[in-house]
């Protein structure tokens, strides 16, 4: 069985796209799924300080009847630097970051009072769609706890991977449990529940654009966690799909 908790994996061979807007643009803002009310300034003051709200929604995480508010907002690190391409220092195969981020803030009452109940970063400037959905189980069966799923990927005159975050209520510790995989090329989730993760297969040779194949981890709950179901490797047939920026994080169709 595959440990996701905070696994990270080397990034991949970035992908040549043109230079990255700056941190606020549309470009690093898709459209939420789904139209919500903002929320109200003392869940907002909750933030960190140089926090900016780029996306909020609400749902019941921990099905206690009180639904919680799922924030996103982009900051600047107080340490990182870009780092890419576009770096004197930077060399093919490194690992790109960039000062613009995101962060990811469950805000929920307890004892009725409103408080952080999970914080976690989503590194990169350009962030992935925010999806809340119950996962299927290992055995095919309907999921239960709504599960967080978004991501972002850093950009700094070119883009790495994906770090995606699916994010699940545990009922025995009480608590938001993190399960996040790194340098995936994109993730689906699909009509059946599942997420899929898709990682490159890198052959010597292949230009950037295009691998070899990919693997393919098929993610599903097992019981209040979530795991890799089953992995699949994937040919290529050498045409990449082409996704707009933002939408690399997405619900697959029927």
């Amino acid at each position: 069985m595959w440990s996701a908790l905070l696994s990270l994996a080397l990034l991949a061979e970035p992908i040549p796209l043109p230079p990255p807007p700056q941190l606020g643009s549309p470009f690093t803002r898709p459209a939420p799924a789904a139209a919500v009310r903002a929320p109200p300034a003392e869940v907002t003051a909750l933030l960190g300080p140089g926090r900016t709200l780029v996306e909020a929604r609400q749902a019941d995480l921990d099905l206690d009847g009180g639904p919680e508010w799922i924030l996103v907002a982009s900051y600047l690190h107080p340490e990182r630097i870009d780092h890419g391409p576009r770096s004197a220092e930077w060399r093919p195969g490194q690992r790109i970051e960039s000062r613009a981020t995101h962060e990811l803030v469950v805000v929920g009452r307890e004892r009725g009072a409103l408080k952080v109940r999970f914080t976690a970063e989503l590194h990169g400037s350009e962030r992935q769609a925010l999806l809340v959905e119950p996962l299927a189980g290992a055995g095919h069966q309907a999921g239960r706890w709504p599960v967080i799923i978004t991501g972002a990927r850093a950009c700094a005159g070119s883009c790495g991977p994906v770090e995606l975050h699916l994010v699940v209520w545990d009922p025995r510790r009480k608590a938001l449990g993190d399960y996040a995989w790194a340098g995936a090329e994109f993730a689906q989730l699909t009509p059946a529940g599942t997420v899929e993760a898709w990682f490159a297969d890198r052959r010597p040779g292949d230009p950037v654009c295009c691998p070899s194949g990919y693997t393919v981890m098929e993610l599903a709950t097992f019981g209040a966690e979530i795991d890799v179901r089953q992995q699949r490797s994937v040919p290529a047939d050498r045409l990449r799909r082409l996704l707009p920026p933002g939408g690399l994080i997405f619900r697959a169709s029927q």
